[in-house]
């Protein structure tokens, strides 16, 4: 068809040459090369040859249409227009390989039929009309193939973006592999109660990759009535984004359709429901905003979605009735994939986890934005270690000294956190002499006594655990530890060997009081993290804010500085730095009190003795946590080396 055009237009060429028609002969060239062009790109590309002499009929259409609305010739017009923006859809198809286009392609060419048909009857020409209506007919049946094909795609996209909801659904009533679960009798497990305060049930080892610090936590509480059965955890970053974009997908389905899914599943859910800007239930309060899924007839999952509550965003707390089992958790929690969580970590997740909380102990700086890639937790193990030492070489000795001694520590009954055991004796090499936490806040002598005399049963608890055990969490900055992250951690402060040498007063860090607890160094072996200043226990990552946790120093740079200090805008050196360690610290840690007087050890001691926080040993010596009584409630306003002996 190409070539009997380019010779057809060729031929008119001559004619209007040899006429003198110069008009003509210019738009007669013009076409021609554009039929030569075309027919020359077949040859070597069938496609773009087909797009430019489809292109080359669009434009010949659109010049045709000028040439009939200047003779006056409407209905020749409405002809060419017709034609014209036939070309121009098959080109938009042939650019987009839209059905959809296809179809309004064959749709034009059958309306082009019908029209040239009524043109033809209306002069008599009968044969060439119904010609032309039974084409357009077959225009239609083509028009209606390419519908089915339409709705056949649509079915076919439909299942797709189902087809993780479907393998979740699914996924949620594959429950044999929890038959030997160390989950599977949760209930029957011992709460943690400390000073009568219920902390609940505490699991570690759990998680695979998912779960920070493989600690899972089990309570119950009464919601509206119902006793409820919850499981709180958090999940690492690099997982709560995936969480977000499986809640953002579930947004985009129909809600009657995943109803039905649900039923075809046999799944014990009959319905499901997203809510978000809901409020983040912690203990008896609400910290911050979160998206609530909620499964009929199994439970919910709440998603914390405050990413200016560092601590909040990244946990998942799960509701259900109490009584559900183990297998309803893992069906409600599979629709998210968090179903992984009651997973007992292999010997790779624990490898992994030791690996990461050692790096971040001694090269935080490196550690950070790593842990938070993909790469960190897709890695083996042998390339993640390599990986760690090219950040750090320095961490091959790190590895050769520490990994194997790692042990388990524990935060609460069955919450554990790994030790490293040797870091105590370096911070000492690097001048620490022990660690100090002032009683702060206390205006009476009574609510300081209160204070010290529940800290010696329960140890020093974070504002997050103090809250969902519904204690008071009135503090130094419990409101601000949530905004900066530090809401899980306990705050101290070190004293070094120049202090000690200086007999530096307390009364010049900026955390004091009339009593403080005196603390071993081996609280750094749980790992911490700490700043130079007050920092209220940062944890963001933003740049744009003061002391950013990426840059955080190490425990023993913290060390080197604050043992051969310059002095601060205070006056005293580094008054207002602060270490911090995960969410408890056990009494055992406890080496002694320092008051300010004489008078007041006296009232403490007293009142020590009538809530029976003072034993006797075999020689009938007063002991506080089996340290003599004497030595462990001390006069020491200032820093000395034998408070820490």
């Amino acid at each position: 068809m190409g070539s009997w055009r380019s010779i057809s237009l060729i031929n008119d060429v001559i004619s209007s040459g040899g006429k003198g028609d110069w008009l003509n002969l210019s738009i007669q060239l013009i076409q021609t090369a554009f039929a030569v062009l075309s027919v020359v790109s077949t040859i070597f590309s069938f496609s773009l040859g087909l797009a430019l002499n489809t292109g080359f009929e669009t434009l010949q259409g659109l010049f045709h249409v000028g040439q009939a609305l200047r003779r006056g010739d409407q209905r020749k017009a409405a002809e060419e227009a017709l034609q014209a923006v036939t070309s121009a859809v098959y080109l938009r198809f042939m650019l987009s390989g839209s059905l959809e286009m296809m179809l309004l392609f064959t749709l034009l060419q059958a309306a082009t039929c019908f029209f040239q048909a009524q043109g033809d009857m209306a002069q008599g020409r009968y044969l060439e009309a119904a010609a032309k209506i039974g084409m357009g007919f077959i225009r239609l049946h083509q028009m209606n193939g390419y519908a089915q094909q339409i709705e056949r795609r649509d079915r076919l996209f439909a299942m797709q973006k189902y087809a993780a909801f479907i393998r979740r659904a699914l996924k949620g009533r594959e429950v044999r592999h929890l038959l030997e679960n160390p989950l599977a009798g949760f209930k029957d497990s011992a709460s943690t109660t400390l000073s009568g305060v219920d902390f609940g049930k505490h699991f570690h080892g759990m998680g695979e990759d998912l779960v920070k610090g493989a600690n899972l936590a089990f309570r119950t509480k009464i919601i509206d009535g119902k006793d409820i059965t919850e499981l709180d955890f958090k999940v690492n970053h690099v997982f709560r984004d995936r969480i977000q974009g499986t809640i953002d997908d579930f947004s985009t389905l129909d809600q009657k359709e995943m109803n039905e899914i649900l039923a075809l599943a046999k799944s014990h859910a009959t319905g499901i429901r997203i809510e978000k800007n809901q409020p983040l239930p912690l203990g008896n309060e609400m910290k911050g905003d979160s998206t609530k899924i909620t499964l009929e007839g199994l439970g919910s999952i709440y998603i914390g979605s405050t990413k200016d509550l560092p601590t909040m965003y990244d946990r998942v707390l799960v509701q259900m009735d109490s009584g559900k089992n183990l297998y309803d958790f893992h069906e409600l929690m599979a629709f998210l994939d968090l179903d992984y969580a009651l997973h007992l970590c292999a010997q790779e997740h624990t490898d992994r986890l030791k690996m990461g909380h050692l790096f971040r102990i001694f090269f935080p700086r490196e550690a950070t934005p790593f842990e938070r890639s993909h790469e960190f937790f897709e890695l083996p193990l042998d390339q993640l270690k390599a990986k760690m030492i090219e950040k750090a070489p320095e961490m091959e000795k790190i590895f050769d000294d520490h990994y194997d001694k790692m042990r388990l520590e524990e935060i609460l009954p069955g919450r554990m956190r790994y030790r490293v055991e040797g870091l105590a004796e370096k911070a000492y090499a690097h001048g620490a002499r022990g660690l100090t936490a002032a009683i702060t806040g206390a205006y009476s002598d009574t609510i300081l006594f209160e204070r010290i005399a529940s800290m010696l049963k329960m140890g020093m608890v974070s504002s997050e655990l103090r809250a969902q055990g519904n204690l008071n969490i009135n503090g130094m900055s419990t409101s601000f530890d949530f905004y900066s992250g530090g809401a899980d951690s306990v705050f101290m402060q070190m004293v070094t060997e120049k202090n000690c040498n200086d007999h530096m007063s307390f009364n010049q860090l900026n955390y004091h009081g009339k009593a403080r607890f005196l603390i071993s160094l081996d609280a750094l072996e749980t790992g911490t993290y700490q700043y130079f200043d007050d920092s209220f226990g940062n944890r963001r990552v933003d740049p744009s804010y003061w002391n950013n946790y990426t840059s955080r120093p190490n425990i023993l740079e913290l060390a080197d500085r604050l043992n051969a200090p310059t002095s601060d805008y205070w006056g005293s050196p580094y008054s207002g730095h602060e270490v911090m360690a995960k969410e408890r610290l056990d009494p055992s840690f406890f080496t002694g009190i320092a008051v300010d007087s004489a008078q007041t050890r006296g009232n403490l001691m007293e009142y020590l003795r009538t809530h029976n926080l003072i034993q006797w040993d075999r020689s009938g010596h007063e002991t506080i946590l089996g340290i003599a009584a004497d030595r462990f409630v001390r006069v020491a306003p200032n820093a000395s080396e034998d408070l820490f002996i």
